[in-house]
């Protein structure tokens, strides 16, 4: 438990030093509100017992995008909680925040390994054993709805063709995109894999 704490902590405060040096305001989010705080209908909310509809908030993004066009700064960033009530057997009464570890679920590393280990050894980077997200994916994109697995597919379109620019990788042969649709509790993943004819 002490050692989780303690790599917790450095890894928050290493985004936040990062973050800062290049120039991004930190922005901090309201908990709870009146709606799920995405521009996509979720449905599985923690619904708060009290007068009023109010739920935890699942994600920052409607609130950091009011942020950016009211206070005129053009580089915000948010370390925000999302809260999504999951069904589970047994016991449902626990909070649960979550964080998507991908690269785990696709096998491209074993579970527990992602963060500890490949991430920090440059694994998935530009230059490193297996890149991912080569045209900085959701986080320099955004997520419009349908038009994301697109555009992950027309990346590897290009990095396949060597038409990437600055963030072409060396000889690529085979490229995956993975993208997930549906309703929260029913989500299906996609998965597409192109590569060289050659």
């Amino acid at each position: 438990m002490r050692n989780l704490l303690l790599i917790k902590a450095q890894v928050m405060r290493s985004m936040r030093d990062f973050m800062t040096q290049e120039g991004f305001i930190e922005s901090f989010y309201p908990g709870i509100t009146n709606a799920t705080g995405s521009c996509e209908a979720i449905g599985n909310v923690f619904v708060l017992k009290l007068p009023r509809f109010l739920t935890l908030m699942q994600t920052a993004q409607l609130a950091m995008e009011a942020e950016l066009v009211g206070s005129d700064l053009p580089r915000m960033y948010t370390l925000s909680r999302s809260f999504r009530k999951e069904d589970r057997v047994g016991d449902g009464r626990h909070l649960q925040d979550f964080a998507l570890l991908e690269y785990e679920a696709l096998g491209f590393c074993g579970p527990g390994k992602a963060l500890l280990e490949e991430v920090d050894a440059g694994t998935f980077t530009l230059e490193g054993e297996l890149p991912v997200n080569t045209d900085g994916g959701l986080k320099a994109f955004g997520h419009p709805i349908g038009a994301t697995g697109l555009r992950m597919c027309y990346e590897l379109y290009n990095q396949l063709l060597g038409k990437a620019g600055p963030r072409q990788i060396k000889n690529p042969q085979l490229g995956l995109a993975m993208a997930q649709g549906g309703h929260p509790g029913n989500l299906m993943p996609i998965v597409t894999i192109l590569g060289r004819k050659d």
